[in-house]
């Protein structure tokens, strides 16, 4: 499964936020896969610009004109759109993505109702969403059909592309998915560290360094389980093994398996080293 991760950000973070991001979660991801959206670019960095104004009011234009120029990435079977503060548990996402088929119509995210009677259901930016390869290449099509200046619908980024995918729907098929786990704030509780796919607000390099320390908990544990230490010894050489096991629960602080293999004698309750039992 291939990812694209479209990510917002200004010139003012590139060198907080964006690399917080890049320093945790997102090193383990092809950097190739990897766009932010700026204003000015610079692709040796994954920056993509086409010099619109650096603000809010103007994030809109960034997201149009990367969906207009990018035909070349259109062959991703999922696009995930977040913002330089949000956290992404990269496993949890592609755990998610796997239960669905990336060439039927999928909009998947936090989605907000606070102004559906005024303008649509859309996701939440900040919490992130995920668009299907099909869906993709239907709003590439409608932003080339419309122009860059006729596809600009709203200056809030996600409430636009929710505006095209509501006025889409008129003619596709489209799944639209309202799921929680992506969270729009920081997580409140113990359900929220163990469920969440997306995290937003996490503005600084701690918030990301606890989130990214949280989604390798359990691959930690995990390496625990599978591996063991194999000691071979004959009785004479015995002190010094005892040494290393002792040296490996304390030093090395390994609460996994250590299995001892003897070479012409047993033990016994007397010669067992301290701690060689799993702690």
């Amino acid at each position: 499964m291939k990812i694209c991760y479209i990510i917002s950000t200004c010139n003012k973070y590139l060198n907080t936020r964006v690399k917080y991001q890049m320093d945790t979660y997102l090193k383990h991801v092809n950097k190739e896969d990897i766009f932010y959206l700026t204003s000015k670019p610079d692709e040796t960095k994954r920056h993509y610009g086409w010099h619109c104004m650096d603000d809010e009011k103007n994030i809109t234009w960034k997201y149009i004109h990367f969906i207009y120029n990018m035909k070349f990435i259109l062959n991703y079977d999922w696009y995930i759109f977040i913002d330089d503060d949000t956290f992404v548990f990269i496993d949890r996402l592609k755990n998610l993505l796997e239960k669905y088929d990336s060439t039927e119509n999928y909009y998947i995210g936090n989605e907000l109702d606070h102004i559906k009677n005024e303008y649509c259901l859309y996701m939440s930016g900040g919490a992130g969403y995920a668009i299907s390869n099909s869906l993709y290449n239907i709003l590439y099509k409608y932003v080339q059909k419309n122009g860059i200046n006729n596809s600009h619908k709203h200056w809030c980024d996600d409430l636009c592309i929710g505006l095209w995918i509501d006025e889409l729907k008129k003619e596709h098929t489209i799944i639209q998915i309202d799921n929680k786990n992506f969270l729009i704030d920081q997580h409140k509780n113990e359900d929220d560290l163990n469920n969440s796919i997306t995290i937003h607000k996490t503005m600084t390099e701690q918030a990301n360094n606890f989130y990214y320390n949280i989604s390798h908990k359990n691959d930690k544990e995990k390496n625990n389980k599978d591996t063991a230490f194999v000691l071979i010894t004959d009785f004479f050489y015995f002190i010094k093994v005892r040494r290393t096991i002792i040296d490996l629960r304390s030093k090395g602080n390994w609460k996994g398996e250590i299995i001892l293999i003897t070479i012409d004698f047993s033990l016994n309750e007397n010669l067992t080293p301290d701690l060689i039992a799993k702690s």
